[in-house]
């Protein structure tokens, strides 16, 4: 029998996330086989992984290619296939091993709904990334789960945070106190420190995947897999023989595991490990990839509504609000509030120009994709907005301006916007309801309390100065395409009256 299990709720919202680096191990899977000695109860295990789901929006995510160069998991809230069958051919569970290396004797596929990984190489918008297989052995009473899980998703840590999790949930137990943020630490390449690279064997001596192949089947013969289990006890008195506090439980085990080889299994002197090299993969990274709540970035969009506004008459109001969505031609693009500063105190107090026809070579806008794309926050971002360090317009255009009221500024906008629904590029932060934001921010008042889209932009403004979102490269503005034109568009550019002293720029 096969079933298909949805999320207990949609939470995933379309919501893309691109995938970069060791993230693109496209063609390897994790697979887990199970094996319990009574009854499991469906009903349960369905809620257990529905309530999962929910908690993990990427995994009911689809792999999609754009542009032929760009991975996203797009988190589509799509079923997770369940296969249930019955066994009545074997007597019982017939591996003794608690642990079974089988790269190649294919011993637990019969156990596997295995995810097809080779469809994902050019995107495949049907192929679930985690898929579900439950076998129960009539002869024995014994049950067999077997999970697969598309290494895109996250690699094996990833993989038993969210098993274990599904465990927990099953069996009533508190859930693990952290979550999955889906996000990503975007590296910058002045960050890169090349002085380790020789001592990283695996990256500095890397094979090609026919020698990796090759390397491996030939291990198959002349290796034997020696596992070996540390109870938890044991891993504890281990930790107490080492006072370094430096030193941690991994590298312990490993210098354990050296000591013993050495001790009782090595008789010759060159056969004895003297050195070794640990690499991990570091997780507690302490910067995060923007200010908290927010990412900076560009979101290419298409209007699709004024929010049933009146423009016109804005006095008093502190934003000019859009919806946009991410793709005009798409029916699951992920919709967007625009929100424009205009007014933050009681008497006009924004800068606002608009250049049309805008000109400028730089901005390579037939380049920048549909929907949202994060930038770094430097110069080594060639598409971050730095009004200062890379003009791309006369700044004392803008600087020198009178103040502008909340209605001077809703009317300029509203020859482009009120009655066209044109793409527009808009440079500034994203925020979504994932996040955490202060309490009365502005556009999550306005998804609770209006129903408008939990996710939106705002800072679409001069960000030099302006207390918590001052940021050199992080500059916002807004880019509105006409007559859907290629390279013809009219911008705007915001400042609040307070960046716009002489002291205050040279800083």
């Amino acid at each position: 029998m096969k079933t298909e299990i949805f999320p207990s709720s949609f939470t995933g919202g379309n919501r893309r996330i691109e995938l970069t680096g060791t993230d693109l191990w496209i063609t390897p899977r994790i697979d887990n086989v199970f094996v319990y000695p009574g009854d499991l109860d469906l009903n349960r295990l369905k809620d257990a992984l529905s309530h999962i789901l929910a908690l993990w929006p990427l995994v009911c995510g689809r792999l999609l290619l754009h542009d032929e160069e760009h991975y996203i998991i797009e988190m589509s809230d799509k079923a997770v296939p369940v296969t249930i069958l019955d066994n009545t051919e074997l007597i019982q569970w017939p591996l003794n091993s608690n642990v079974v290396r089988d790269n190649v004797e294919g011993q637990l596929q019969p156990f596997l709904d295995e995810v097809q990984t080779t469809k994902l190489w050019h995107g495949c918008p049907n192929e679930p990334l985690f898929r579900v297989k439950i076998t129960r052995l009539i002869r024995s009473g014994q049950w067999v789960l077997g999970t697969s899980w598309a290494h895109v998703l996250g690699d094996a840590c990833a993989c038993l945070n969210f098993l274990h999790t599904f465990s927990c949930s099953y069996q009533q137990m508190e859930l693990p106190a952290l979550l999955p943020s889906f996000e990503r630490r975007l590296w910058s390449k002045n960050e890169v420190d090349r002085s380790l690279l020789p001592t990283m064997r695996h990256l500095f001596d890397a094979l090609s995947t026919e020698q990796i192949q090759e390397k491996m089947m030939i291990e198959q013969e002349t290796h034997v897999q020696l596992n070996i289990h540390f109870s938890g006890e044991q891993i504890t008195r281990l930790r107490t023989l080492v006072d370094d506090s430096t030193l941690t439980i991994h590298d312990i085990m490993i210098a354990y595991i050296i000591l013993t080889l050495n001790v009782s299994c090595f008789k010759k002197d060159e056969m004895i490990i003297r050195h070794t090299n640990i690499i991990v993969n570091y997780r507690g990274v302490s910067d995060s990839i923007a200010t908290p709540g927010k990412i900076y970035g560009v979101l290419r969009a298409c209007v699709i509504a004024d929010n049933g506004e009146s423009h016109s008459h804005k006095t008093g109001e502190s934003h000019y609000n859009l919806l946009s969505v991410e793709n005009g031609q798409s029916q699951t693009s992920e919709e967007y509030q625009i929100n424009i500063d205009i007014q933050s105190l009681q008497s006009a107090n924004v800068k606002c120009i608009s250049i049309d026809p805008f000109i400028n070579s730089s901005i390579p806008f037939s380049r920048i994709p549909f929907g949202f794309t994060p930038l770094e926050s430097n110069e080594g971002d060639t598409l971050a907005l730095d009004f200062i360090r890379r003009p791309l317009f006369d700044l004392n255009l803008l600087v020198k301006s009178e103040a502008l009221t909340a209605d001077q500024i809703a009317e300029k906008l509203d020859v482009y916007l009120k009655y066209d629904k044109p793409n527009v590029i808009i440079f500034g932060t994203k925020y979504d309801d994932q996040h955490t934001l202060e309490d009365n921010h502005y556009g999550m008042q306005r998804t609770i309390k209006e129903n408008k889209p939990p996710r939106g932009i705002d800072d679409i403004h001069m960000n030099q100065i302006v207390g918590k979102d001052g940021h050199a490269y992080q500059d916002g503005a807004l880019f509105i395409q006409k007559d859907n034109q290629d390279n013809t568009y009219v911008a705007f550019f915001f400042c609040f009256d307070s960046q716009c002293t002489t002291e205050e720029l040279s800083k």
